[in-house]
């Protein structure tokens, strides 16, 4: 593939083996991409395997996964630098000049909180600038992952199948930000904070499956340790003229450590799951349960918490029905309840507050709920499928970390319970095939989903009016709509796809508008004799050029007012890509 902002794509892979024997793949992928604004790039490579080796009845498998991204970040916006300073405002990473400027006259007005750097860059900002926050120098996502796993799966007897597999993950990874708020030991106005992480967790999962004349069966387990580490740290730029460093790659020898834990993750949980059929009817009934244990160890504490968290819950059921109407139609029908684990993380979770704070909440603080109902039908012809469904769940124990600053800066939160959240809504979906190659594609999907409680601190003081507004980044209405056709050689689609505004403060007093965007592909299939015909394929994305918020919350949600937390959409872009 090649197109807009110099983007470029390869893929391959081989395959080798029988369907019967010894088989298996490997793949290779890579992307380079200019950002669509401002300076930088967005890389990633990214190497599979798989391999299956029969040996009897039983069946080996090994899997392997490496990743390599390097992403240079978007500038966070608000509404108001939107309409100020527009939708390709960025950072300024191919200007480090005037970053330093920037961040000598925040420090001079005191605006980073730290004594003047240099007076003579004076208190004015050049415009448009009007804050150290309007731009950064420059941020960045770098991550390297690396999974394995090897699994069995055997017949105990002609009824019953056992499975277990074990696996590997290891993960460095370091979220950059060249900060105005902290200098570096040179002098430069400006140093490169880090988040960073490195992972190493292992686990094994397994079940035994038996089928018999009308149900099935199946019983397994899952357990994993996660060690993690992450730590904030701070590093130097060379001077006030050469920064020295490149956000692209992963930082070392760090001025200034201002926190470091290991965080300690104990997963177990079991399942049970029985398929009983009785004619048209299928009943899928069973449950599932855990215990997790999250501590956290400081290397260095800094202003957060450590301690140990536990998290369990031994049943939590699921039930789901479906009845077939002849052999085009059917109904469903379903209920399930979910219990989710505590967070071990610096960054989330409960030790993300201070010690005081986690000692509050330790004993008090429970685990985030569910019920989800569902009820809907299918329908199925060589000309026509369709879904139409509705849902109502219960959201109840909603965790919300209290922020004590702006997002950026990093303080640390207060977790706490704040109430339910209730949504339900209904999605309809066809596909028909017209004939002569068209086809038409809908879907609509409605979703009513509000906070149920106002949101108070410890002390009973009440520091968000939520209840009854509508949950952040929930758009009410979502509508795709497409025409598709495709013949021996030519094919081609266009679709547009609608979704409606979303708040992105918890008060609602603040939100982006709907947008409507158009995507198109054609193509053209050639036979030259290849095992498959070789394709040529033109896509147009945003083909409109629609201007637009893409992201919100890239930076959290306030309760109330503008925040620098919103990352607009791309814009018209085109690309061809050739298969063989």
């Amino acid at each position: 593939t090649y197109g807009s902002e110099d983007t470029k794509r390869a893929f391959v892979r081989l395959n080798a083996g029988t369907s019967d024997g010894p088989r298996g793949y490997i793949s290779y992928g890579y992307i380079d991409a200019d950002k669509w604004k401002g300076f930088g790039i967005q890389r990633q490579s990214i190497v599979n395997a798989k391999a299956i080796v029969p040996v009897g009845e039983a069946q080996f498998d090994t899997y392997f996964s490496y990743s390599d991204r390097v992403e240079q970040d978007y500038q966070d916006l608000s509404l108001e630098m939107i309409n100020r300073l527009g939708y390709k405002w960025d950072n300024i990473a191919d200007n480090y000049p005037l970053a330093v400027q920037i961040a000598d006259i925040a420090a001079n007005r005191g605006d980073t909180g730290g004594p003047a750097t240099n007076p003579a860059a004076g208190l004015v900002y050049p415009a448009p600038i009007i804050t150290v926050d309007d731009a950064y120098f420059d941020a960045s996502g770098l991550r390297k992952d690396a999974l394995g796993a090897f699994g069995l799966t055997a017949p105990l007897d002609d009824a019953v199948t056992f499975k277990i597999k074990a696996y590997y993950h290891d993960n460095t990874g370091q979220g950059t930000w060249y900060t105005p708020y902290v200098p570096s030991p040179s002098g430069a106005p400006i140093s490169v904070r880090t988040t960073e992480y490195d992972i190493q967790r292992g686990g094994v999962f397994g079940s035994v499956n038996g089928k018999f004349d009308n149900y099935e069966v199946t019983v397994g387990g899952w357990y994993e340790h996660n060690d993690f580490r992450q730590a904030r740290r701070f590093y130097g730029l060379t001077s006030r003229t050469d920064p020295g460093r490149s956000a692209r790659n992963f930082m070392r020898n760090p001025f200034f450590t201002q926190w470091d834990f290991n965080f300690n993750t104990d997963t177990l949980q079991y399942y049970v799951q029985n398929k009983l059929t009785f004619g048209d009817a299928t009943i899928n009934i069973g449950w599932k349960g855990f215990s997790v244990k999250n501590e956290a160890v400081p290397v260095i504490q800094g202003p957060l918490a450590s301690g140990n968290i536990k998290s369990r819950d031994w049943f939590q059921p699921h039930v789901g029905a479906a009845y077939k109407l002849g052999a085009k139609a059917e109904l469903f029908a379903g209920f399930s309840q979910v219990t989710r684990a505590f967070v071990s993380s610096a960054t989330s979770g409960p030790f993300s507050t201070t010690q005081a704070g986690f000692n509050a909440i330790r004993n008090t603080l429970k685990p985030e709920e569910s019920d989800t109902y569902e009820i809907g039908a299918r329908y199925h012809d060589p000309r026509f499928n369709g879904t139409l469904g509705a849902y109502y769940v219960n959201f109840r124990n909603r965790l919300l970390g209290i922020a004590t600053g702006a997002g950026i800066v990093g303080n640390p939160s207060v977790l706490q319970n704040v109430g339910a959240v209730r949504s339900y809504g209904f999605e309809a979906a066809g596909d028909w095939r017209i004939g002569n190659g068209f086809t038409l594609f809908a879907s609509y999907s409605y979703n009513d989903s509000t906070y149920r409680d106002d949101v108070f601190n410890a002390v009973g003081v009440r520091l968000a009016a939520t209840k009854g507004k509508t949950t952040v980044d929930a758009p009410k209405h979502l509508l795709r709509g497409e025409i598709g056709y495709d013949s021996d050689g030519l094919f081609g689609r266009v679709g547009a796809n609608y979704i409606s505004r979303r708040f992105f403060t918890y008060e609602n007093d603040q939100s982006v508008p709907g947008r409507v965007l158009v995507d198109a592909t054609l193509g053209y299939h050639f036979d030259l004799g290849t095992a498959k015909p070789i394709e040529l394929q033109l896509n147009a994305t945003n083909l409109f050029d629609k201007k637009y918020v893409a992201t919100i919350g890239s930076n959290g949600f306030g309760n109330r007012g503008d925040n620098q937390t919103l990352l607009a959409g791309a814009p018209q872009q085109f690309f061809v890509t050739l298969k063989a």
